[in-house]
């Protein structure tokens, strides 16, 4: 893989198009514990919401949850827990290793944990993003260009078209 400098990513990279870095982080795995991103979904003092896809329509409720048994009925989830650079410190200093970018272009750093099959639904995100895998294997898809029209009716905003340019395997 070849190796871009902060410079290449921000004239070549940045809110341009998406780029894949592989095993950019050692021991990612070990950013954050899982049973801490359950905990937090549980405790009021966190922000958290649940995404789930449960006969055929799409949901998002907020934390907090009373145990973790709030997802066994869904068919697929994803726990989303929010502000974790103030939560971990692990999570802060990588947020660090970030500085060279305009800080005002920052919300939060967040996780999302799911179970296999799950997703979040083809969505735009209309702020930037990193996204860091740190654990399973997930298929990433990207259209470049998609068209802006949402389901009605849905607490999520899932696009109505998505027709992938690329996909990985991660």
């Amino acid at each position: 893989e070849k190796t871009i400098t902060k410079e290449d990513f921000i004239l070549n990279y940045w809110e341009q198009k998406p780029i894949v870095f592989k095993s950019f982080i050692n021991n990612a795995e070990k950013l954050i514990d899982k049973n801490d991103l359950f905990f937090m979904a549980k405790d009021e003092s966190y922000e958290t919401r649940l995404v789930h896809f449960k006969n055929d329509h799409w949901s998002v409720t907020d934390g907090p949850f009373e145990s973790e048994a709030f997802i066994r009925d869904a068919k697929a989830w994803t726990l989303i827990n929010h502000n974790l650079e103030n939560n971990f410190e692990s999570v802060h200093e990588l947020k660090k290793q970030l500085s060279f970018l305009p800080l005002w272009l920052f919300d939060d750093a967040m996780s999302t944990l799911s179970n296999k099959g799950s997703s979040v639904g083809a969505h735009i995100d209309n702020y930037n993003v990193f996204i860091l895998q740190l654990d399973g294997k997930r298929e990433w898809q990207i259209q470049h260009n998609p068209k802006k029209d949402f389901i009605q009716g849905l607490e999520v905003k899932i696009l109505e078209e998505f027709t992938p340019d690329k996909s990985f395997i991660l």
